[in-house]
């Protein structure tokens, strides 16, 4: 390997395996991106050529994309689970997009997979301790008090509370999504024949939608 990965030994096993299947995808997984950018697809394709028998390789190719949920208004708390990440597979991809009305939203990325977003509304309750209000340095004239401290009229009110209240709050979240359609995984496999590797596998089977299969039928050895 180049650098860190010294567990991993593409010559040594290249000599002794009968295949060797590529997982190249996960390109991002904390925060939103593509999954297999075909700019990466190539590095591992041109660095993998000389190192190990292209009989050998086979290019391991997704069959699902991920959303990413982030808050839009930084000021808003947003309910437990509010914020979460999760994988699509291609076959359930065109429900997501008419449950939420992303079809115009819809466009290819320059990393050659689709992209979209999507904003959705999300109550619920949430454990997490709301923020101190911000300080504002006092007066130096004291003010006159004229009530008790009953939060009654202009008295003094009763202290904020900063643990999280036993009602339902909302916040905005916007998804954004990335996914590689029968197009990009024609292309991640056009890119591996003409490197003259064995194949693509895909991960996985019972992910795809049919038209991946019309596709990968017109790339050429």
């Amino acid at each position: 390997a180049l650098r860190g990965y010294w567990v991993y030994a593409p010559q040594e096993i290249g000599a002794v395996a009968d295949r060797i299947k590529l997982m190249v995808y996960d390109w991002s997984v904390s925060s939103p991106g593509p999954i297999s950018p075909m700019s990466w697809v190539n590095l591992v394709i041109a660095y993998n050529d000389p190192i190990i028998p292209n009989h050998k390789l086979q290019l391991g190719v997704p069959a699902y994309g991920r959303n990413w949920g982030r808050k839009v208004n930084p000021d808003e708390i947003c309910p437990d689970g509010a914020l979460r990440t999760t994988s699509i597979e291609l076959e359930n991809m065109l429900g997501v997009i008419d449950a939420h009305g992303a079809a115009s939203t819809l466009v290819r990325h320059n990393s050659h997979e689709m992209f979209f977003t999507y904003d959705v509304v999300e109550s619920g309750f949430s454990t997490t301790p709301i923020p101190a209000p911000r300080f504002v340095p006092p007066s130096p004239f004291a003010p006159r008090v004229p009530g008790a401290a009953t939060g009654s009229g202009n008295g003094l009110q009763p202290a904020l509370r900063l643990t999280p209240p036993n009602i339902q709050i909302s916040c905005t979240v916007r998804h954004f999504v990335y996914f590689p359609d029968a197009a990009t995984i024609q292309m991640h496999a056009q890119a591996a024949l003409d490197a003259d590797w064995s194949g693509v596998v895909l991960w996985a089977l019972g992910y795809e939608t049919a038209d991946v299969y019309r596709a990968l039928a017109n790339t050429t050895p």
